[in-house]
Order: C-alpha cells, then sequence, then structure tokens
C-alpha cells in the first residue's frame, strides 16, 4: 500500500501506526517522507522516521514522474 503523508500522520497521532503496519506493507515516496517529518520534534514525525529506520515503512521512488507531474496537474494538487 502506498501512503500520503495525511494518513501516515493521523495513524500515527492516533496511535494506530503499529498495527495498521502489522497488517499492511507501506510504501511511501520521499515527498511523503518529507511532509510527514516536517515537524522534526512531533510525535508522529519521530515515530514514521523511526519505522522507517526499522524498515516497517519502505521508501518508493516514483516510477513514472510525468504520469506522477500529470496526475498533480489534473487533480490540481500541487
Amino acid at each position: 500500500m502506498i501512503a500520503d503523508s495525511s494518513t501516515l500522520i493521523l495513524l500515527a497521532k492516533s496511535g494506530l501506526l503499529d498495527i495498521f503496519i502489522k497488517n499492511n506493507k507501506i510504501k511511501i515516496t520521499n515527498m511523503v517522507y518529507e511532509e510527514s517529518t516536517a515537524e522534526k520534534e512531533s510525535f508522529d514525525a519521530k515515530l514514521i522516521s523511526q519505522r522507517i529506520r526499522e524498515n516497517k515503512i519502505q521508501m518508493k521512488n516514483i516510477a513514472n514522474i510525468n504520469l506522477y507531474n500529470k496526475l498533480i496537474h489534473d487533480f490540481n494538487l500541487g
């Protein structure tokens, strides 16, 4: 499962991230990592960073950057 930053942050804040990780493989992009850990001292950012270091959340590169940019543009996400 590819997670977005909002979902990842809410799972961490609610205390459900570890439960979710047990049942799902989570992959995130570098952009999601940057957004999710922007507030370095927050509990959720620290938890997300720790789970990445533990390889419980995996980093995934965007395979088709052109498609990614088109989706961002088409859905007014950026």
